[in-house]
């Protein structure tokens, strides 16, 4: 049995502790919330600025997506992406541990097998 620590940017942290960081990390987004504004030629010919418009980006199966946020959710949004960035690398951490327990997992079989073959007799010399 394993007693898991995984190792963020503060220190040790047990498993159990892990998820509750995770659990504090949610609701999250991936992607980036950007600001932008049109510029449109007015009635008297000159260039009126019309925004901020708010747009949420991010990669789903591929291909970039992106959806209009309304004005008065762009801070929602925009704590929701901070966290996903947290969750983000509390997951890598784990992946982490995960692929180091796996190789030592197969470091252990590695060298238990090699132990369970042991020394072979010395051979006869011959004559």
């Amino acid at each position: 049995m394993y007693i898991v620590y995984v190792q963020p940017q503060g220190g040790a942290m047990k498993l159990g502790e892990f998820f509750t960081a995770v659990q504090a990390a949610l609701p999250a987004r991936r992607g980036n919330l950007y600001e932008q504004y049109f510029e449109r030629e007015g009635a008297g010919g000159k260039l009126r600025r019309n925004g901020p418009y708010y747009v949420w980006t991010r990669c789903e199966g591929g291909r970039m997506v992106s959806s209009r946020v309304a004005r008065e959710q762009a801070p929602r949004v925009r704590e929701e992406i901070a966290r996903g960035k947290r969750l983000e690398g509390l997951i890598s951490q784990l992946w982490k541990l995960a692929e180091d327990m796996a190789r030592d997992v197969g470091d252990a079989k590695k060298k238990s097998s090699n132990r369970s073959m042991g020394r072979r007799p010395p051979s006869l010399p011959r004559l």
